[in-house]
């Protein structure tokens, strides 16, 4: 629905296994880890190709530390990297990019609550029980 080729369900199956059955036993050349997670950050090294990028894309909080194999860094010729922000430029051509349904986010969303539920919708991004949680102020 949102314009994926492939899926892998990490929490269902074997998450390196099969995007490198994807990619005829490669893995990616890109791997942007989006979420705070020490398993996926993990994995993101396991997965990504020779001379491949994992970019972390993401904090995490509580702050963790990340068990590295420099061998496996080095002699895969790994580039880690990080990114943090964003440029407005950036932000703009994001804006015009929902404007013009070229991106679909609607599906993303989860919940909708209004503005007196706004307890419950902390508790649902804490206990990682929705997507994305939207709190409408002017709602009831």
């Amino acid at each position: 629905e949102l314009g994926a080729d492939d899926v892998v369900n990490p929490m269902e199956d074997d998450l390196v296994k099969n995007v490198k059955k994807l990619t005829d036993g490669r893995g990616p050349r890109v791997v942007i880890v989006a979420v705070g997670n020490k398993k996926a950050e993990k994995q993101a090294l396991d997965v990504i190709d020779k001379g491949g990028m994992v970019l972390l894309f993401a904090g995490t909080w509580p702050e963790i530390s990340l068990d590295l194999n420099p061998n496996q860094i080095h002699y895969n010729e790994i580039r880690l990297t990080g990114s943090y922000d964003y440029k407005s430029t950036i932000f703009s051509r994001v804006l015009k990019m929902m404007k013009s349904s070229l991106i679909k986010l609607e599906p993303l969303i989860s919940h909708r609550l209004p503005l007196r539920n706004v307890k419950e919708g902390f508790e649902i991004v804490n206990n990682r029980e929705g997507m994305k949680v939207m709190i409408y102020p002017n709602q009831e």
